[in-house]
């Protein structure tokens, strides 16, 4: 039994591992086992959760700029957000939001002029969780909004940027963009979707 479970460990190993030499079971199990001189974890089979949480939190302080400046942005959007009264506009969108059903609102969007079924959707999800209040209609913008700054920041990273943070700052203030994120139209959602 005991050289089957060496196999058995060998066999686990070579899964996570390239180049696993032949070694003492009980030693595996327990964790003592050094492969050309890096630690091997017990069994290999924690090996990947621990590195996806090592990984988010590299990841994290190399970009620790962009989650402080996201995290600013949204406070300031859901901050503004009361502020703003609705205007005519959007009244008459959240109207068409409040259809009961999805034929219904299908054809309330089909009415709308430049009327886009995604917007209305989104919007009609936003009131059913958290009731008609001009919050709940402006709320998938802004985090459409941010998902867009997202968006940006990949984008630029891909592109090469040096410092992609830059574009996203950009982005973020830009006038048009940051009162689409403030209203219940579907721009701002148009906007992160391109």
């Amino acid at each position: 039994t005991a050289t089957s479970l060496n196999s058995l460990v060998n066999i686990l190993l070579r899964q996570s591992h390239d180049s696993i030499l032949p070694f003492d079971g009980f030693r595996v199990l327990t964790g003592c086992v050094k492969n050309r001189g890096k630690s091997i974890p017990p069994l290999g089979l924690f090996y990947k959760p621990v590195t996806f949480w090592i990984r988010v939190r590299k990841w994290l302080q190399r970009h620790f700029g962009i989650v402080v400046f996201l995290s600013v942005y949204c406070a300031a959007l859901f901050v503004l957000l009361p502020f703003r009264s609705l205007w005519l506009d959007e009244i008459l969108d959240l109207i068409a939001a409040r259809s009961p059903s999805l034929p219904s609102l299908l054809a309330a969007v089909r009415a709308n002029e430049g009327g886009v079924p995604l917007g209305y959707i989104l919007h009609a999800l936003s009131m059913a969780m958290f009731g008609v209040s001009a919050f709940s209609g402006r709320l998938p913008s802004v985090i459409a909004s941010v998902f867009g700054c997202i968006g940006v920041f990949l984008l630029a990273h891909r592109a090469g940027m040096r410092r992609p943070i830059i574009a996203v700052i950009a982005f973020a203030i830009f006038p048009l963009q940051f009162r689409y994120a403030l209203e219940a139209r579907g721009y701002e959602i148009a906007l992160c979707c391109s």
